[in-house]
């Protein structure tokens, strides 16, 4: 019986319940044990840094007057021409990412028109000093966007129910393909997947979905948590089985065929749209700004000891653990 308990503890039973769902599970276990329900402090969801702390700062375009009219009947004029403009110089993040990429395309169909040696180093140079700072451009595009912020968000609530499952598939996916895209990009070559980055940004702007997946993975992890310590008091004050009625037949009626699928729904979305964000931290290249660090520890390393995902797993286990030790008790 222990090791099949073990067994169906991580299953799959998607009821779509809120977290009030763990809260009456919390009361219901333990009038059954006849103690009184105690409940612990929700930790609070680690937040995404400022914009400003989270932005890396990009070296400034230095082309002369003279050299910008030299480049007559290049594209990079027009490239140029629209990243010092007024509007250039506000453009949303994802917008100076393409700027940065396009730069270095059209410097490589210009420089063989370039007539003047000197123009010709001073190009090149440029265009070095932009292919150094690609990185840069990539990390902004993504971390420095008030889009990123939405979809990490945690001012909007737990994850509502039913669960909108296929748009965290789809929120997934996109983040993946995003990494894809990143990961690939090389100065010289605008990837045309960067098309789909318009949808990207509104998709990450609708709802903050990673950031109810984190209030949830606290809540439910509070709540197992608090469950698990009303076990373990229960059989510590009494040597017999402490339970009157049947506690398997409980277990099954109010965590397998209830919270369980809460629980298992949130791990599955939260540790896969983690993973995706943690690929979108590594794949451009560029330092992580240290104000970072608390956000990615915390929410989007699912091994790391102190992240939401690892302390779920946890309660999960040790929830699963005081059961087997009471069913053991219970013979």
């Amino acid at each position: 019986m222990l090791a099949l308990l073990a067994l169906m503890l991580p299953g799959c039973w998607l009821t779509g319940e809120r977290e009030t769902e763990a809260e009456a599970y919390v009361n219901t276990l333990a009038d059954a044990l006849k103690r009184p329900p105690e409940r612990s402090d929700i930790p609070t969801v680690e937040r995404l840094p400022r914009s400003r702390n989270r932005q890396l700062e990009l070296p400034e375009l230095d082309v002369g007057l003279g050299d910008f009219l030299s480049l007559y009947g290049c594209e990079l004029q027009v490239v140029i021409g629209e990243r010092t403009s007024t509007l250039g110089r506000v453009a949303h993040p994802g917008t100076r990412m393409e700027y940065h990429l396009r730069f270095l395309e059209a410097a490589d169909a210009c420089l063989p028109k370039v007539d003047s040696e000197s123009r010709t180093e001073t190009l090149r140079d440029a265009r070095e000093a932009r292919a150094e700072s690609l990185p840069l451009a990539l990390w902004n595009g993504i971390w420095a966007s008030d889009e990123i912020a939405s979809l990490v968000s945690r001012s909007g609530g737990l994850l509502p129910a039913p669960a909108p499952e296929q748009t965290l598939e789809q929120l997934t996916q996109g983040l993946s393909e995003t990494a894809s895209m990143l990961d690939s990009a090389e100065p010289g070559q605008v990837p045309a997947e960067i098309e789909a980055m318009t949808a990207r940004y509104r998709q990450w702007r609708e709802a903050p979905r990673f950031g109810q997946l984190l209030r949830s993975a606290e809540a439910l992890q509070t709540r197992l948590g608090d469950s698990a310590d009303t076990l373990d008091r229960a059989l510590a004050a009494n040597s017999d089985c402490p339970f009157e009625a049947d506690p398997l037949a409980f277990f099954q009626q109010h965590y397998l065929r209830g919270l369980a699928g809460r629980v298992a729904l949130v791990r599955a979305h939260g540790r896969r749209m983690a993973r995706a964000l943690e690929t979108l931290v590594r794949v451009p290249g560029a330092p992580v700004p240290d104000a970072m660090t608390p956000f990615i520890d915390r929410n989007l390393r699912t091994a790391y000891s102190g992240s939401v995902w690892y302390d779920l797993d946890r309660a999960v286990e040790r929830h699963a653990e005081a059961w087997n030790r009471l069913l053991a008790r219970c013979d």
